[in-house]
């Protein structure tokens, strides 16, 4: 048994180094040709939801050992199913690397970041970050409150990704013209904070925030200019926080859910301080904090499950029955009854022989989809037309930011996020980036409307009196 799981640690070490240097390519090779962040910011979250795969890489460490946490052990799955689950994310993570080119020889080009970009007029600019932003702060507020009505889910879906828009084209904006990022900073951190708080570390601020991080790193900042040591530095720092925060979160979060959601007892910033005040810093020995990342981040184990399953019952490959349909998305449910739900747990029970609560959302993602039609082959083929569709439009936003098309900009780069999501089914993807392309299409027109207006509006004016013109 000891030999066993010592072959277990140095596997996952294995695939660990290999996961690193992969990730590290990648952002390296799309940053250097011109990128807007979005595959960076895919690897990145990628590597967050996966990677608590990565806990069995600590020598000692087994779900399986007297003490472990309940929850783990209900899952009866073994490490070497963990090990496999690894394998088939790093296998996809290998095929997206090859689908953005991460292997093609680097030209030497101009550095993203010194590229200030074209400059619009100035109306159309603000008119432009105006309709967006007041877009997104509707869908942010119907989804607080709960409003529902037919397509609310993807008009909202779309509206809070465009809040990821209005802050990088602002803080770009004010990059671009020596201005000063702050007002943007702090935006920036105030909605995965919001997301946190209400929702789970998890959530979709974390999304958020992971897609501005690589918008900035990718044409605001100068983190590659940086001497190698001291990228690696602080990405184990904020790799170590993040950590830190997580098992913190975990352990405070029912206390901090209490006083949020149900009124109890005490104030949300008494909790916040205890909370902070008893979280320990993360280490890997401590095997209860282990657990707690494998708890939470622990895709792996749906993954070895359904692949110990697809063994037992091989009638359960769907051989690309998941993804002929993918067409079908804007074939309403009225004359598609068994068109996939988005969210649920019928479909992870099937393919995990688990039984899930009804009432939580299991996301499968990609890596699941992919497997459960083709096996290993899928899930690298797949992922490599994943990567190469990516890459596409992360570069064709680039050429829109840097040509000062920002509303081009804008609609490619909402229909990118919409694929960041690692929980989210090819399906689902392919959903939310249609709804995104009509919607951004019609608020495009609605802006034309409008500017074409202002600009008669002026016109008028100017021909009513010659002499304001001339004092503008």
């Amino acid at each position: 048994m000891t030999n066993d799981l010592a072959d277990v640690h140095l596997a996952m070490q294995v695939m660990f180094v290999f996961w690193v240097l992969l990730v590290l390519r990648i952002i390296r090779a799309t940053f250097a040709r011109g990128s807007v962040g979005l595959p960076a910011a895919l690897v990145l979250t990628m590597s967050f939801l996966y990677g608590g795969c990565f806990v069995y890489a600590v020598p000692g460490y087994t779900h399986l050992r007297p003490g472990g946490h309940w929850y783990l052990g209900k899952y009866d799955i073994t490490e070497w199913l963990i090990v496999k689950a690894t394998f088939a994310s790093l296998l996809g993570l290998l095929g997206f690397a090859i689908g953005v080119g991460a292997f093609r020889k680097l030209a030497s080009a101009q550095s993203a970041r010194q590229i200030r970009g074209a400059r619009m007029p100035r109306d159309y600019e603000l008119a432009v970050l105006t309709v967006l932003g007041t877009f997104a702060l509707v869908s942010y507020a119907g989804n607080y409150l709960r409003i529902s009505f037919p397509m609310s889910a993807a008009l909202f879906e779309a509206g809070r990704n465009l809040g990821v828009v209005v802050i990088g084209l602002g803080a770009w904006m004010a990059f671009r013209d020596g201005r000063s990022r702050r007002l943007w900073v702090v935006l920036a951190a105030m909605v995965p904070a919001y997301y946190v708080l209400l929702f789970g570390f998890a959530s979709y601020g974390f999304l958020f925030g992971i897609t501005l991080l690589s918008f900035w790193m990718a044409q605001i900042s100068d983190w590659s200019r940086k001497p190698l040591l001291v990228r690696a530095a602080w990405s184990v720092g904020i790799i170590w926080l993040l950590l830190t925060g997580f098992v913190g979160w975990f352990s405070f979060r029912d206390e901090i859910r209490l006083v949020i959601w149900q009124n109890g007892s005490g104030n949300l910033l008494d909790v916040l301080v205890m909370a902070v005040s008893q979280t320990e810093l993360f280490s890997l020995w401590n095997f209860q904090a282990l657990d707690l990342v494998n708890i939470r981040l622990n895709l792996g184990l749906f993954i070895g499950r359904m692949i110990e399953q697809h063994a037992l019952f091989p009638e359960l490959q769907q051989w690309g029955a998941t993804l002929v349909i993918l067409p079908l998305v804007l074939v309403p449910r009225v004359l598609w009854p068994g068109k996939p739900a988005r969210g649920g747990s019928d479909f992870m029970s099937e393919h995990t022989g688990l039984i899930l609560s009804d009432s939580a959302t299991f996301g499968s993602g990609t890596v699941f989809e992919f497997y459960i039609n083709f096996g290993y082959v899928g899930v690298f083929v797949g992922f490599i037309a994943f990567g190469m569709i990516l890459a596409w439009l992360d570069r064709t936003a680039f050429r829109h930011l840097r040509e000062g098309r920002l509303m081009s900009f804008a609609k490619v780069y909402v229909i990118g996020i919409v694929a960041l999501d690692p929980l989210l089914r090819p399906f689902f993807i392919v959903n939310g980036a249609v709804f995104a392309w009509i919607i951004m299409g019609m608020l495009d027109f609605a802006l034309m409307r409008w500017l074409r207006g202002l600009r008669q509006r002026r016109a008028r004016e100017d021909r009513a009196d010659p002499l304001r013109k001339q004092v503008q």
